[in-house]
């Protein structure tokens, strides 16, 4: 704390014009007060391409959202991972930014659909998005966001138990780039979303399905046939999964890879 109050005395002093160059501005778990950042900045911060208040929890949603708002079109990259204070109104200032290409809400648990479907419509160009146990959102309005991020690679929804089939659905009829997913503890995925995020997502190359209990060799033969480049799957707890799901995957590698030549693999 005595760091950051440092800092901001810093900035707080310097000339304007040295702040204008200033693109970067990160306070990571940092027990400082909104109004003080605000002040510190005066009229500068409106060149930032990248904005962290992560864990900040005395920075108040409008505090935030007008820091965001002062970053405006320029703003590429907004982290908000365990700032409990943040709720809509920061993420609707964020649909200021249509620049922004990285989101991450983490921990952020009073997140809305709306406030994400704000983002969907404001920044389109959004390809990361981490919404790791944003318990208030579900399986619709994930589904209705994603649909306006046809260049989305990343998506990250642990522990959003309401995440299911079609937000899958949704995946793969627009995001075709997707390469990572985690959907660990999702109740809502069954073999048929797996297989329709596989047949629209072919660079998958990342994907947790941990504990997600309706998975069983149904989606895993789908992504064995479809996702050629998946190099990571997670499984964890999916009691559904047999031998021959695993011997799918198995099979996709010798047919590609090694031993696949001479049919020795497999």
């Amino acid at each position: 704390p005595d760091a950051a109050e440092a800092a901001l005395t810093t900035l707080a002093s310097a000339p304007p014009a040295s702040l204008a160059a200033l693109t970067s501005l990160r306070f990571a778990f940092c027990d400082v007060d909104g109004a003080d950042i605000e002040a510190a900045l005066s009229g500068s911060g409106r060149g930032l391409r990248s904005l962290a208040l992560e864990g900040t929890h005395r920075v108040p949603d409008a505090a935030a959202a007008r820091l965001v708002a002062r970053a405006g079109p320029r703003l590429e990259d907004l982290s908000l991972f365990w700032s409990l204070a943040a709720h809509d109104a920061v993420l609707t200032a964020g649909a200021l930014c249509p620049a922004l290409t990285r989101l991450n809400l983490s921990g952020c648990k009073a997140v809305t659909d709306a406030a994400v479907g704000a983002v969907s419509e404001g920044c389109p160009g959004l390809v990361s998005l981490d919404v790791t146990r944003c318990q208030a959102l579900s399986d619709a309005g994930l589904a209705a966001a994603v649909g306006g991020w046809r260049g989305l690679t990343e998506l990250r929804c642990y522990a959003c138990e309401a995440a299911g089939d079609g937000l899958l659905a949704a995946l793969g009829a627009s995001c075709p780039g997707l390469a990572v997913l985690d959907l660990c503890g999702a109740t809502g995925v069954t073999d048929g979303g797996v297989a329709a995020l596989a047949a629209g997502c072919p660079a998958l190359s990342d994907l947790g399905l941990g504990w997600v209990a309706g998975v069983g060799d149904g989606g895993v033969v789908a992504l064995a046939d479809r996702c050629r480049g998946l190099t990571r799957l997670s499984l964890h707890g999916n009691r559904l999964v047999t031998g021959a799901g695993l011997l799918a995957l198995a099979g996709r590698r010798a047919a590609g890879g090694e031993g696949g030549e001479g049919g020795e693999g497999g």
